[in-house]
């Protein structure tokens, strides 16, 4: 383009700004689930087991338009992560409070500003950590009404929605049938939850 008269440099630069390259978004998603924290206590006549499990989230931009590799600039990524809760805890109503409800489940909404993803640059996120829960009566306690002894929260998935100028440029859900069919929570919406 230098080679142009100023002109015609003016006249390209319009074009280019009036004309950007048409492409289709290509942004692959790959998802591991890491347990971040462990303690196990005694609460009174139960044995309780305290975990955080987070995703580290990876993102592959494989984005092509006629002229050659894109880089994807203003990304964000939009993510539910889901659980079942059924442990009986003392700790568990305050550590699954301002979680969502959604059906049976309850969802962490969150959000990360990932700015510029380059063309075929991996770049790895976190997510933020969930709580969960798992009781066992101690030996030689049962419950009178007949109920397991064993009462564990599931981590059931995390669904991640890749967001550009707010349209969706890619959706995967990794986990279960129920993280896959959770209603999704926008981020910043909030909620309360029972533990």
């Amino acid at each position: 383009i230098s080679f142009f008269s100023k002109d015609d440099q003016t006249f390209i630069a319009e074009w280019r700004e009036a004309n950007p390259p048409q492409f289709n978004a290509d942004v692959k998603i790959d998802v591991s689930r890491q347990r971040v924290e462990r303690n196990k206590k005694t609460e009174g006549t139960l044995i309780v087991v305290y975990e955080t499990w987070k995703f580290a989230i990876k993102l592959e931009n494989r984005t092509r338009s006629a002229q050659g590799g894109v880089d994807l600039e203003g990304v964000k990524v939009h993510y539910n992560i889901s659980k079942t809760a059924k442990a009986r805890a003392s700790r568990a109503g305050a550590l699954n409070s301002g979680l969502t409800p959604a059906g049976g489940l309850l969802i962490k909404a969150g959000s990360i500003d990932v700015g510029k993803l380059e063309f075929l640059r991996v770049r790895s996120l976190e997510s933020d950590v969930m709580p969960i829960n798992n009781s066992e009566l101690a030996p030689g306690w049962y419950y009178p009404d007949g109920s397991k002894d064993k009462q564990a929260d599931s981590l059931e998935g995390i669904k991640i929605r890749v967001v550009k100028d707010g349209e969706t440029i890619a959706e995967q859900t990794f986990g279960s049938k129920a993280a896959t069919d959770a209603k999704w929570v926008e981020p910043g919406a909030s909620g309360s939850a029972r533990g």
